[in-house]
């Protein structure tokens, strides 16, 4: 167990305020996306699912840009105590408006907390990326992504938990207050790394892969990472149609399984829960040795045949159960050993293209 996790003196205040901030952000997202789902579902369909999908992409790549140009030369902890304060009163206000029962509303709440969701995590990945070094990173990220995955699990028993007493609506306000405690963590992480960490626009000003004039990498640095960041682009392109047409087989038959809305709530945090347990024993008990001993690209190899196996189950026999286990395999490998892996893959890159 020691070597599996494998931290050192003097990296246990930094992994575990790293570990909590992950906890706190995916179970608040867990809660969020529960109640989203349900909510979706519910009151519209799940024949609007995949007009929904082409929207969270768009509005996910409009997130992306906005981020990019307006959000990158702020300190990483200044965007996530942003980001953090605004997803909380942008959930509350949701609660409030959800009275009317807008049907765009429900679009609304969908496309917010794909592209939010999106948004955290990858600011608090980046965060860790600055936090740790690159020989700390292979050690430590396994640890760190195993609190995002008992923070899944956490926040599906939570929402099994409040669905019928806070009801699926009132379960964006636990939502938000997660979030708001993610903050308060990022600060005291902050404080610990502020005098040995600096700012993302001090590194880009004084790295050598910057443009002089523009502060910005050169081409010929952005050329020299080019196939690398291909590749980083592939494999997530192509995890993301999978994972899409899993969440489009997964949703459509527990949304016949479980007409009540509240009680489609619960099964789902209790099916992210389980989720997150099998996540959490892959996370810590397998992927620090499979990256040391078999590589980065048996990591990365775990996600697809494990798709493949579980694909093939659901073509040998359809039904609620295939598709659960399909669901589950693909979470549990994409949230743990896979995420892990792709996380390692920006760590070679230079800070300032690391960024954009």
């Amino acid at each position: 167990f020691k070597r599996a996790v494998d931290i050192r003196t003097g990296e246990y205040g930094r992994t575990g305020l790293m570990f909590s901030c992950m906890f706190l952000l995916i179970a608040a997202y867990v809660v969020m996306k529960a109640a989203r789902d349900s909510l979706f579902l519910y009151k519209l369909g799940v024949a609007q699912l995949p007009f929904v999908y082409i929207l969270v992409a768009i509005f996910s790549g409009a997130v992306a840009w906005l981020y990019a140009h307006f959000f990158r030369r702020l300190p990483v902890s200044a965007q996530l105590h942003t980001t953090f304060f605004a997803g909380a009163a942008v959930l509350l206000a949701f609660w409030l408006a959800l009275s009317s029962e807008a049907p765009w509303l429900y679009y609304a709440l969908y496309l917010w907390a794909s592209g939010y969701g999106l948004l955290t995590v990858a600011q608090s990945w980046l965060f860790a990326n600055q936090v740790f070094t690159t020989r700390e990173a292979k050690r430590l990220f396994g640890v760190i992504g195993a609190g995002a995955i008992l923070g899944g699990t956490v926040g599906g028993l939570l929402t099994t938990a409040l669905a019928a007493v806070v009801g699926t609506e009132g379960l964006l306000v636990v939502a938000a207050c997660g979030y708001a405690a993610c903050s308060g963590v990022i600060a005291l992480l902050d404080r610990m790394t502020r005098a040995s960490v600096p700012a993302p626009d001090a590194v880009a000003s004084s790295s050598d892969d910057a443009d002089p004039q523009a502060g910005e990498p050169s081409l010929s640095r952005f050329a020299g990472y080019g196939s690398h960041l291909v590749v980083i682009a592939g494999l997530i392109a192509l995890g993301e149609v999978v994972a899409t047409l899993v969440d489009y087989q997964f949703k459509a038959i527990v949304r016949e399984a479980y007409p009540s809305k509240d009680a489609l709530t619960a099964f789902l945090g209790t099916f992210y829960a389980g989720l997150g347990v099998v996540s959490f024993l892959v996370q810590l008990l397998t992927t620090g040795f499979v990256v040391q001993t078999l590589g980065l690209s048996a990591v990365l190899l775990s996600l697809p045949v494990t798709l493949l196996a579980g694909s093939l189950a659901v073509v040998a026999s359809p039904g609620f159960n295939p598709v659960a286990f399909l669901k589950l395999s693909e979470g549990s490998f994409r949230y743990s050993v896979n995420k892990a892996g792709l996380e390692l893959l920006y760590v070679p890159l230079p800070w300032t293209i690391k960024t954009k």
